[in-house]
């Protein structure tokens, strides 16, 4: 019982508690206050020479701070160009079609009602609202 009332009052001296309104963020900052009394309790055990809670935190923070990962190398992908079955046109003599994405004949008052269009891809035989662009 000794080792848990000891680690207790360690860590009300430094503690990184910050007033808040959430809890998950108390249940984080203690989280975090526990994990690193105990890494500095780990570091100086088997030294001679012991460095100090507020050095050591100051270390920690530093250590973070200055962590920058490695880039991940690009990878060079060769894709096939893109061949579209896709071909938008206009429809003749100004007939116009129901748009396949838009229109909705639902009973539903929050419904869009009808869209009606000109275009329509050959390839899947549909109309839709606006020709899509592909490069």
């Amino acid at each position: 019982m000794g080792g848990v009332d000891v680690s207790d009052k360690q860590l009300c001296h430094l503690a990184a508690e910050r007033s808040t309104r959430r809890y998950w963020e108390k249940i984080f900052q203690n989280l975090l206050d526990i994990a690193i009394l105990n890494s500095w309790i780990l570091s100086n055990l088997p030294r001679e020479k012991k460095m100090g809670r507020d050095k050591f935190i100051l270390a920690f923070a530093e250590a973070l701070c200055s962590f920058q990962p490695q880039p991940r190398p690009q990878q060079q992908i060769d894709q096939p160009p893109y061949h579209s079955t896709h071909e938008i046109a206009i429809l003749d003599d100004r007939k116009e079609k129901d748009c396949f994405v838009c229109s909705d004949r639902s009973k539903d008052k929050n419904s869009r009602g009808r869209e009606r269009t000109r275009y329509w891809c050959r390839g899947c035989k549909v109309a839709a609202t606006q020709p899509v662009q592909r490069n």
